[in-house]
């Protein structure tokens, strides 16, 4: 059985402004998240819920048709507090089932893969 830490990576790319990317990633920080980490749990969320896309959606644009504007600003809150906590639950349940599976070699190993992939993607934009 392959466990998370033994399981292939692959790596996402997304073009994003150059001011949301940093207010998001402060905020990410205050909540004691990294961009990778979030993504992560973002997308196991989306896969467990793969068989609901409305569900998906409601929880993503908080868009909800025939209601007032309060009504949807209520119903965004609502969706965001669920969503939050949807990513709590996963965080908890991943740390405990990988508490006993780490393999801290092969995550600095991969973090430095990482950081060196923002390095040259930095470059890149530099001298192009």
């Amino acid at each position: 059985m392959t466990t998370a830490t033994e399981a292939r990576t692959e790596q996402l790319n997304a073009r994003i402004e150059a001011d949301l990317k940093q207010r998001g990633n402060r905020g990410l920080l205050r909540a004691g998240y990294t961009p990778a980490r979030a993504i992560r749990q973002l997308w196991a969320l989306a896969a467990e819920h793969e068989h609901e896309p409305e569900f998906i959606e409601s929880l993503l644009s908080g868009n909800v048709e025939g209601q007032s504007g309060e009504d949807q600003d209520a119903e965004r809150r609502t969706n965001a507090l669920h969503f939050g906590w949807s990513i709590v639950d996963h965080m908890s349940a991943a740390a405990e089932k990988d508490a006993d599976n780490t393999n801290y070699g092969r995550l600095e190993e991969q973090a430095a893969s990482e950081k060196l992939a923002a390095y040259d993607d930095m470059t890149r934009e530099v001298l192009s």
